[in-house]
């Protein structure tokens, strides 16, 4: 289970590095993307399609794998090679997923990798009633994605692993606050963005 103090440095040092890509900030962009994401929790059903597969046989082995679509927003301030990406992403499964991404660029390759919460979206409350304290943290979930991006002119493409951090626990208390930690199975992503 995850101490306060490893938190608190963690958090410390989020903060630090915010701040000198905020001082040091050479560049702004702003974009939205698109993707698909897998879970492949049924790995064996992709050998599973007959050679003759129809239509209808390609969709149901897609909802057996897991696949979904996102799409959203992100913003990215750059201070020389360091990068720091928030995103924010409505899911097909109706989550609304918001990583915070670390990153170091090396001319059109970028390594990143961040802390993510996946909330359940609920269409029924309102927005401002979706983000009050005991809704968000009650509903939220908590993991950690990493992966690679290419950026082509305005044009981007991201490949991320997401993991889960049950090896940590169920749930850490942060600042009195309890945090559930995400226990599904991994994920991979693959979005395409175009930045304003």
């Amino acid at each position: 289970m995850l101490t306060f103090k490893n938190i608190t440095c963690g958090l410390l040092a989020i903060g630090f590095v915010f701040s000198f890509v905020t001082v040091h900030a050479q560049a702004f962009k702003a974009g939205v993307k698109v993707g698909i994401n897998t879970s492949f929790e049924n790995k064996d059903a992709l050998a599973q399609l007959p050679e003759a597969a129809t239509d209808r046989d390609i969709i149901n082995n897609l909802k057996d794998n897991n696949f979904g679509f996102h799409g959203g927003l992100y913003g990215r301030l750059s201070a020389g090679p360091l990068f720091l990406q928030p995103e924010v992403l409505l899911t097909s499964k109706k989550d609304l997923d918001i990583p915070l991404y670390l990153g170091f660029k090396l001319g059109p390759v970028r390594l990143q990798g961040g802390p993510m919460a996946r909330m359940a979206f609920d269409a029924n409350k309102g927005f401002p009633e979706v983000l009050e304290p005991q809704t968000f943290f009650g509903s939220t979930k908590f993991g950690a994605r990493a992966g690679i991006g290419f950026d082509i002119s305005k044009l981007s493409l991201d490949l991320v692993y997401e993991t889960n951090l049950s090896a940590l626990g169920d749930e850490v208390n942060l600042f009195g606050k309890t945090l559930s930690l995400n226990s599904g199975p991994p994920q991979i992503a693959l979005s395409v963005g175009y930045a304003f």
